[in-house]
Order: C-alpha cells, then structure tokens, then sequence
C-alpha cells in the first residue's frame, strides 16, 4: 500500500533473478479494503503510463539502482563535500545549494547488456557519481575510461560501501567538447576480474532565461516543467498538464542563477516549460516532444510587466485576433486577451530590429499578454495554436489611437 505521502516500499526476500515490472493500481475502496469499482480509465492510461521496470542479477558487485549522478554549478559547490574532491565552502546557503544542483538516477536497466547510458552534460560542468557496492562484496574497484584505459578517472572508496567520483570531464576535452559526445565507458573489477559497460557521454548546452528587452541573463527566475497528462475520455477535453515529478532526484521547479541558465533531463514524453520572474509576463512554451536522453534547454525570453492600463485592447478567440489590423502611433499599449476556451499566442515579427519582436508563449482561457509598441514598422502577429490566425499592426507616427478624432481648426490671424 501507498502512504499519504505517496511513498512505499516492497522488500525482495526471494531475490530470484529475472526483469519485473512496478505498476501503480488505483480503485475506490470501502471500508475493509473491498474493491466496489475499477479506477476511471484515464487514469489508467496514466497508470500505464508510469509504469516502471527493474532487473534483479545477483552477480553484479556493486548496485545499479544507488548509482546517483550530480551535476554541480561551480558557484553552488556543496560545503561538506569531501577535501580530496578539491571544492572550498561556499557562502550559499542549503536552499539556494539544493535549487542549484541537479542530481538524478541514470538508467541501469541495460547493465546486463553491456551498456550504460549517461544523463548529458554541460560544458565546463563538474559532477559527481556515487555508487553503493553490493552487500558482502569486497575488493571492488570502478573507474571511467574515455578513449582508451590509459584515459580513467578512479573512483574513491568513501566508506560505509559506497564508491564516488567527482570532477569536470569537459573542462579538459576542449576538442572532444565540440563534437555530440564522447565514448565513456564504466569499468566494474571485483578481485581483479573486470567487466566494461559502454556508454557515452552527451554534451548539451544549458537553456538560458533572459530579459527580451535588454538581452540579459535573468537571475532568480522559476523554471518549471510541466510533463502532459493523458487525456480524459470521460470528459473529453484536451491533454492537461502538471508539474512533472521528478522521481530520479531533479529539482523542479529551477531558480536559475546569475547565468539564466537551467537544465532538465526527463523521460520521455510530452513537456512544457514554465517561466516566471519577478517583475515579467509568465512564459509557457508550446509542446516538447522528449526522446529518451534527450535534454530540455530552452532559449527562454520574458517580457517585462507593463503595470499601466492598455491604450488598445485585441481579443484572442475562435476568430482569430479581433482587430486583425490595426494602426497605432509609437507608445501605444497593446493588450491581447485570450477570450476563447482552448489555448492561443500572439507572436509578433518586425524583422529588424530583432528586439521589436515579441512572443507571449501560450495563453489560457483568459489570460493575457501586454506590450508597448514602441518602434514604428510592420508586425506581423500568427498564434502557434492555430496556423490560420493572422494579423498586422502597424506602428506610424502619423497614426491615431482606435476611437480617437482628430480635429483640424483654421489659424486665424488678426
């Protein structure tokens, strides 16, 4: 059984070897635990959908399951990690730390198969792995080979059974940096008998959150990751989503630091990414499709807030943009509200310059979007959710205001 919390727990006692499958089973129970009624099927869907698998192989010396693998910002290097890994104290403290640092399970399920797979990495980023040696088992030993065995890291022993090694792969493979990735493969010995697991390491660059007007990196700005639900046949309304779960130890929501920059690594599946900061418009991003592996790194642009009523108000709806032309002086404040009941955007595209244009990521059934057009020109508006919807401002210093009359009185001399 599941506690409140959502957590359990099932202990092997026979630990015969084989692969299983963990599945979550949902009903509505009465008291005594009787099954009246099977869960609706959406949430079976879901159900299915998070189901996990895990081999049991007695022979393994060491346990897959505790590897753990932490990518650490050089600026958030924890206080108590060990001297021979070469970090100092930071001043940050144990939030800031926690929210800085990625940490997450790699997939040991292919062990048995001679490969590994490594979460991607950044350039110029130390991380660690730690691993626990299998009760009872002595004299294991791992190491990473890059190219060759003359190329290894050696784990240190850290005590109590477990095996860690920290460093920056990428800060001295300058040429191999540039390229995909590298060949990293994880070499297991026990009593001198060795065995390889291949695998390859991934190198990515990080997303990065910034202020569309300036340019600049955006500290302290909340990135979260939604992952998309199955849809509901009982209700038959589109996918929703929810803050993904990140079950293999990430943190999410991310506070990005003074870079703006932030990193996920999920499984894969459907994903949004969610960015708010004090001071901006929240920016949703349109669907992300997620292979295996596959990293989310989004170049993230917030809009300022515009804390100032709207000259000229445009409604989103089945329609498309209500008015889909428009012509206003430079200065004017455009709002664009979401008036329809499924999901809308409003990008707008000025060419050049490029900081004329804008993109209010996705807005739900009655939220907005405001922007000061300052730069005069042509902007062309299109909505991601739908192809057909189309618009155009122009920004002219000859222009009015909608609704506006210009008077134009005699000059009379005396």
């Amino acid at each position: 059984p599941v506690d409140p919390t959502g957590t359990w727990s099932h202990q092997l006692t026979a630990q015969i070897d084989g692969l299983y499958r963990v599945r979550a089973v949902y009903s509505d129970q009465v008291p005594g635990g009787v099954v009246q009624q099977a869960s609706p099927s959406w949430l079976q869907m879901a159900i299915q959908h998070e189901s996990r698998k895990f081999k049991v192989d007695s022979s393994l010396p060491v346990d897959p399951m505790t590897m753990v693998w932490t990518d650490m910002r050089p600026q958030s290097v924890r206080s108590d990690t060990p001297a021979r890994y070469g970090s100092q104290a930071s001043p940050a403290t144990t939030a800031e730390m926690a929210a800085r640092r990625r940490s997450l399970r790699p997939d040991t399920l292919h062990w048995g198969q001679g490969y590994v797979r490594f979460p991607p990495v950044q350039p110029g980023r130390p991380f660690s792995l730690t691993i626990q040696t299998t009760a009872g088992r002595k004299n294991v030993a791992l190491r990473l080979d890059l190219q060759s065995p003359f190329d290894s890291r050696y784990f240190d022993d850290l005590g109590n059974g477990t095996l860690g090694w920290s460093g920056c792969l990428t800060c001295t493979l300058s040429v191999r940096a540039a390229a995909a990735g590298f060949p990293l493969n994880l070499v297991v010995a026990e009593n001198g008998e060795e065995s390889v697991l291949e695998g390859e390491m991934q190198i990515v660059g990080q997303g990065e959150v910034t202020d569309a007007a300036t340019g600049q990196a955006i500290d302290g700005a909340t990135v979260r990751l939604l992952v998309q639900l199955p849809v509901s046949d009982t209700l038959g309304s589109a996918a929703g989503y929810d803050t993904w779960d990140s079950g293999g130890g990430q943190t999410n929501p991310l506070t990005t630091g003074a870079d703006g920059g932030y990193l996920f690594v999920p499984p894969a599946g459907v994903y949004r990414v969610q960015v708010s900061a004090p001071g901006y418009q929240t920016y949703t991003s349109d669907d992300i499709d997620v292979a295996e592996g596959d990293a989310v790194a989004l170049a993230v642009a917030l809009h300022p807030a515009v804390p100032v009523s709207p000259d000229v108000v445009v409604e989103i709806g089945e329609g498309g943009f209500d008015p889909s032309v428009l012509s206003v002086p430079p200065g004017t404040v455009v709002r664009w509200v979401n008036l329809d009941v499924i999901e809308h955007s409003v990008a707008g595209s000025a060419g050049t310059p490029a900081a004329s244009s804008f993109d209010s990521g996705l807005l739900g059934p009655g939220e907005s979007f405001t922007r000061t057009l300052s730069e005069t020109g042509r902007y062309t508006l299109s909505d991601a959710s739908d192809p057909f919807n189309k618009g155009v401002i122009v920004v002219d210093p000859d222009a009015t205001l909608p609704g506006e009359v210009q008077l134009f009185l005699p000059v009379l001399l005396r």
